[in-house]
């Protein structure tokens, strides 16, 4: 009986110690595995945070491009609009112009000779014809005059915007901008402009830092977007009060450093001084 206790005993201790192998290599086995998940995380997260720039960069992008998009489209329809417009006030004029001016006399038809009114008939008719040639001449004479006054006024709109431009691309090479770099940020931000908000071009290009302006708004076309949903008086005011400060950040350094003076290269012997030829020395 002692020797079976004993063996019972020995096996349980066997036992016991194998169960504990085990749950240290259990532990280990967990630990090992928080570790590798541990490391999957952080490559999870950087891997995310990647993910995160790219998605932000290419969001950012999108709305630039929906914001052009958008513009285009608009300006496109505000075209329309006004083209529209512009024939809806045409066929108003016309038609007050018709009820305006006197109507051009009807000539009647010749009386007939057996008429006992025939003379009174046909002198009417005479008078009427005068009338009508009288009113004519009339009408060709305010035609011409409203063509030429019309003419006029848009020369000298255009000899004031040609003088608005020239001086602009004077303060732009002051600035020290290309003529290409200044194309190309008006051409960046032409889609912003439509004849709704042509106030607010016209007053970009009256500014002193309208060159400098322009570049900026042209690297923030969200700035140009805004500034084209304002009215041309809250538009100017923005312009005036933060814009201008913003863009005076984007003029081009220039370098201080002095240009080189020119080499004089001589070819030897002496030079003559037509100021001091024939001259005597004593």
């Amino acid at each position: 009986m002692v020797d079976e206790n004993l063996n019972e005993e020995i096996v349980e201790d066997d036992v016991d110690e194998t169960i504990v192998e085990d749950d240290e290599t259990i532990v280990e086995d967990d630990v090992d595995e928080e570790i590798v998940e541990d490391d999957d995380e952080v490559e999870d997260d950087d891997d995310k945070k990647i993910k995160e720039k790219e998605v932000k960069k290419r969001t950012q992008q999108d709305k630039i491009d929906f914001a052009f998009s958008k513009k285009q489209k608009q300006f496109q329809e505000e075209k329309r609009l006004r083209k529209e417009a512009e024939n809806k006030n045409a066929q108003y004029k016309q038609q007050l112009q018709k009820f305006q001016q006197p109507k051009r006399p009807d000539i009647p038809e010749m009386p007939d000779m057996l008429d006992p009114q025939y003379e009174q008939k046909l002198q009417l008719r005479e008078e009427t014809i005068k009338a009508q040639v009288i009113h004519d001449q009339r009408l060709k004479m305010q035609q011409q005059h409203n063509k030429q006054r019309q003419q006029q006024q848009l020369q000298a709109r255009a000899n004031e915007l040609k003088q608005k431009t020239n001086a602009y691309a004077e303060r732009s090479k002051n600035f020290g901008i290309s003529d290409e770099d200044a194309k190309k940020y008006e051409d960046s931000i032409a889609p912003f402009i439509s004849p709704k908000n042509a106030k607010i071009a016209e007053y970009i290009l009256d500014h002193e830092q309208g060159p400098l302006i322009v570049k900026y708004l042209s690297k923030n076309p969200m700035e140009m977007e805004k500034l084209s949903s304002m009215n041309p008086m809250n538009a100017a005011v923005y312009i005036s009060s933060t814009i201008a400060e913003k863009s005076a950040k984007v003029k081009p350094k220039t370098s201080k450093t002095p240009a080189p003076g020119k080499t004089i290269k001589g070819k030897g012997g002496t030079t003559k001084n037509a100021a001091l030829e024939g001259a005597t020395f004593e």
